[in-house]
């Protein structure tokens, strides 16, 4: 998997050139500041779901001034970003499950899917 993920990396970097380098949440967030002093904006309201909270996140980190309100909703936790290769297992398909419940042995229906954290 490592080995796939520098091939991926390798080739954003081939066809992006140095614009990969500024493809990360602080770089979004000095971003969103450029538009908000750009609109003339003194104070900006965020709301930021899932991979939004990372980016909220680092905003209000680097211009806590500009905030006027931040809510983030379902956050990410910056530590758990990428599961380690040996950890992670896709799910089934919902399909395969409702399937394999017909035709297998258990008679119970299969627990709804959670999402993963």
């Amino acid at each position: 998997m490592r080995a796939m993920n520098k091939q991926l990396g390798d080739s954003c970097r081939r066809r992006t050139g140095p614009l990969v380098d500024h493809m990360d949440s602080e770089s979004v967030a000095r971003d969103m500041d450029v538009i908000r002093a750009a609109l003339g904006e003194r104070k900006i309201s965020f709301l930021g779901h899932s991979y939004g909270t990372l980016i909220g996140r680092r905003y209000a980190g680097l211009y806590p001034h500009h905030l006027r309100a931040l809510a983030l909703d379902s956050a990410m936790d910056p530590a758990r970003l990428m599961p380690s290769a040996s950890s992670w297992k896709a799910p089934p398909p919902p399909m395969a499950r409702c399937s394999n419940w017909r035709t297998g042995a258990p008679r119970t229906p299969p627990a709804p899917s959670r999402a993963r954290t």
